[in-house]
């Protein structure tokens, strides 16, 4: 039977709840900094129009009885941590008027509760995990603040919330109940069942997989103008943007290849990393959604999981040879993306550093995302970005409808490499585009 084909089942509810691999990581890093803000993950939403403070104190509440996830909150029992479901969980609404008198501009005054909501750390064992806050700042226009500890959402996670938050909020204001899509099981089953699943003959041949894949693989990329001496605070975020044009043009090469924006880009980032490492044996992280289960598409729940993309660039001629290796090697790894990355870490057990074995370099394709960008007639003001912690390079790559942005943040001692990269990138695209006008 393969991992796909196992079904998923509710949980004894009397049964401790244990973590899934991904959560039993970040229960760790939170053990060793409690103190820390740095897995809170949300944003701030523009919200337009008028807005029932107690229409949305009870569509908070729906959701929150929904998802049993935003009810979670972590212990430990018979000496390893459990995930603990309250029956109930109040997730009071914090609510906000910024007043003409105050001695503070609009936005400063936005900027300080928004900083008030997503700054403070969340207390893994006490909960609640979840923080929303609307801030008014005129009769019909408000800011929606929504902020969760990472080990129980996700980037999907959260348009999931927003989407039935809205949805909820919309049809109790026309006092009828919420139409959502039923779920099946919860995150607590999955869980469970990932956990199972690690000692099945099917689990056993991802393992067998990545074996295979990463056999004499190098654990970290060695960039030669990393600076050994850089302390904690000289690292870089640069951004870049692709403009629409050049991204339409993107779209027809991928098509001449039967490939995707994403591995065109991804074949980029691999040859600016070749130019700047001279290696060409290349390792790149990229989270996958890890919901390629019907079940789990509407729940609320940390299910990221992280694909290793090895190519080798030897013996390539051209930058569309290269889009063709990418392909090949991102319809593989995808196909093998059950097995948590830290299981992988754990059974291959490679040499490791400062930096996460095999994610010196991390890059994470953002598609455009509809209900996101106009979920409630407003649109995304911020959204806090959840650290790479242990990655020498991240990329994040953003398709908005004007184009592209690129997000480069390195570690400390690799601003030279990610200023090389992102020098590198535009010039290999223009280049690849202009070879395709002149075919």
């Amino acid at each position: 039977m393969s991992i796909r084909d196992a079904i998923i089942c509710r949980i004894d509810e009397n049964s401790p709840i244990v973590l899934s691999s991904a959560q039993f990581r970040l229960w760790f890093l939170n053990q060793m900094d409690p103190d820390s803000a740095a897995y809170n993950m949300g944003g701030s939403f523009d919200w337009p129009g008028t807005v029932d403070g107690q229409v949305l104190q009870s569509a908070v509440d729906h959701i929150v009885q929904r998802h049993e996830s935003l009810r979670t909150t972590f212990s430990m029992s018979g000496g390893d941590p459990v995930q603990v479901i309250s029956p109930s969980s109040e997730i009071s609404v914090g609510i906000a008027e910024w007043a003409p008198d105050l001695d503070r501009s609009k936005r400063e005054w936005l900027e300080s509760q928004y900083r008030s909501v997503a700054d403070h750390p969340f207390d893994l064992e006490r909960g609640p995990l979840l923080r929303v806050a609307l801030l008014s700042v005129g009769p019909a226009e408000h800011v929606l603040v929504v902020v969760m500890h990472h080990i129980i959402s996700d980037g999907w996670s959260m348009q999931v919330f927003l989407r039935e938050l809205f949805e909820s909020y919309h049809a109790l204001a026309n006092q009828k109940q919420p139409s959502l899509p039923e779920l099946p099981i919860q995150y607590a089953d999955y869980a469970l069942w990932q956990r199972e699943r690690l000692t099945s003959p099917a689990m056993q041949n991802e393992v067998n997989y990545w074996r295979t894949v990463l056999a004499d693989a190098p654990a970290q990329l060695s960039f030669p103008d990393a600076d050994p001496t850089a302390n904690d605070y000289s690292g870089e975020t640069i951004h870049f943007r692709i403009d629409a044009e050049t991204v339409e043009a993107l779209k027809v090469l991928a098509k001449a290849e039967n490939a995707t924006l994403f591995m065109v880009l991804s074949a980029a980032f691999k040859w600016a990393l070749y130019e700047v490492t001279g290696q060409t044996d290349l390792l790149v992280g990229t989270p996958v959604s890890g919901r390629d289960r019907p079940e789990v598409e509407h729940l609320i729940g940390f299910f990221v999981n992280t694909v290793i993309l090895r190519t080798n660039l030897e013996g390539i001629q051209s930058f569309r040879e290269l889009v063709r290796r990418e392909r090949d090697v991102i319809l593989d790894a995808f196909s093998h993306q059950s097995l948590p990355f830290d299981e992988l870490v754990r059974t291959l057990n490679p040499k490791r550093n400062s930096q996460v074995p095999y994610l010196s370099v991390l890059m994470n394709f953002l598609p455009p995302t509809p209900d996101s960008e106009n979920i409630v007639g407003g649109s995304i003001i911020r959204v806090i970005e959840t650290p790479s912690v242990g990655v020498g390079i991240s990329v994040r790559i953003s398709e908005l409808k004007d184009g592209i942005d690129v997000r480069v943040e390195s570690a400390p001692g690799l601003s030279s490499a990610a200023n090389g990269i992102c020098q590198t990138v535009p010039r290999i695209l223009g280049s690849s585009i202009e070879r395709l006008s002149c075919e």
